[in-house]
């Protein structure tokens, strides 16, 4: 389902941090040295990724609005 649609806007606390095709957003994070896990819906991932539960233990991901303003 997550690789039949066309677009991605992904917010994080109101701040863009992708934009562009859904396809692509495995992509990107690997250009911004994630580890993938294959294993997983990119929905999932990107969704775990980007939660509240590993910041607050002390996981900073590279997903985020600064890395995607340097990225366009």
């Amino acid at each position: 389902m997550f690789q039949t649609m066309d677009k991605l806007y992904l917010l994080k606390s109101g701040q863009c941090i992708y934009n562009g095709p859904a396809k692509d957003i495995v992509k990107y994070m690997e250009e911004l040295s994630i580890v993938v896990d294959y294993r997983m819906n990119p929905a999932d991932f990107v969704m775990l990724e980007i939660s509240t539960l590993k910041e607050c233990q002390g996981y900073e991901s590279p997903l985020n609005p600064y890395h995607y303003e340097q990225k366009r």
